[in-house]
């Protein structure tokens, strides 16, 4: 019997192989490497990812993060996209 490698834990394949996969306890992304920022980058389903910076030294926390979503929700509005 060959010995055939276990990718749950990750690997690159530089050549046609032989590989177990889905013997893990997580699913697994199958891929060509040149697809791999793109699997990375995907909105996730159901809603836009944004990436946010908010630099204060004051002001409450809750209510800061109330208005960057009420802001966030009234561009969505605005432009036809769905709040979260």
């Amino acid at each position: 019997m060959p010995n055939i490698p276990m990718l749950a834990s990750g690997g690159i394949a530089t050549r046609a192989t032989l590989a177990m996969i889905g013997e893990g306890r997580e699913s697994e992304a199958i891929l060509p490497l040149s697809k791999l920022e793109s699997l990375i980058n995907r909105t996730p389903s159901g809603g836009n990812l944004y990436e946010i910076h908010v630099h204060t030294g004051v002001g409450d926390p809750v209510a800061i993060g109330r208005e960057v979503k009420s802001v966030i929700s009234a561009y969505e509005r605005a432009n036809g996209r769905r709040a979260a």
